[in-house]
């Protein structure tokens, strides 16, 4: 309840980054809910420029790691993406990886 309302309250706000994802699978989900976490707190420019982060379904690997790709999009045109190879207990480097992309391609819009 409590992570529903917090995704509710991220939502009504209104940021920057939005987050979609292209899996259903809960690690894909809760890589998604904290890179929305990460990114809740950049606030959309005052000309409105907002972008689209499509966490695609996270993908294992050999040794139990995994791939991580983010795709960033604005009005429907592909301008980046993000990479990312780690173990599941190191997936806050692919979620600070992200962010730290979604950062850098705001400031070359804004």
């Amino acid at each position: 309840m409590a992570q529903a309302l917090l995704i509710l309250l991220m939502v009504s706000q209104g940021t920057a980054v939005d987050v979609w994802t292209g899996g259903d699978d809960e690690l894909t989900q809760r890589f998604a809910h904290a890179l929305r976490a990460a990114t809740h707190h950049i606030p959309p420019s005052d000309n409105d420029r907002q972008i689209r982060a499509l966490v695609e379904q996270i993908e294992p690997l050999r040794s139990r790691r995994l791939r991580v790709v983010v795709s960033f999009e604005r009005n429907g045109r592909h301008i980046g993406t993000s990479r990312c190879t780690a173990r599941e207990d190191d997936l806050s480097l692919c979620v600070a990886r992200a962010s730290a992309a979604a950062k850098r391609l705001l400031v070359k819009i804004r």
